[in-house]
């Protein structure tokens, strides 16, 4: 299950299974927005592209390998 924020709020729901708030800062850094996480991995938008961070040992960040981020990178595909 997914759960969406955005990244101007001031207050956001932290899954206690997750540790996201050192997530959320890296978004606000990267001006990222519309942030929705899973259980250990994030996914946000900026501009047109799409931005993932987090496990990956199933490629649930969509990278084609399973090798986990600790920081957010632009997926190689964009949105409409």
């Amino acid at each position: 299950m997914l759960k969406s924020i955005f990244h101007d709020s001031e207050y956001f729901y932290v899954n206690k299974h997750l540790q996201i708030s050192n997530y959320i800062e890296q978004a606000k850094t990267l001006t990222l927005s519309n942030i929705s996480y899973g259980y250990y991995h994030c996914y946000a938008l900026k501009g047109g592209t799409v931005w993932s961070v987090g496990r990956n040992n199933y490629d649930q960040l969509g990278l084609g390998d399973t090798t986990n981020r600790t920081t957010f990178i632009e997926m190689p595909f964009t949105i409409d």
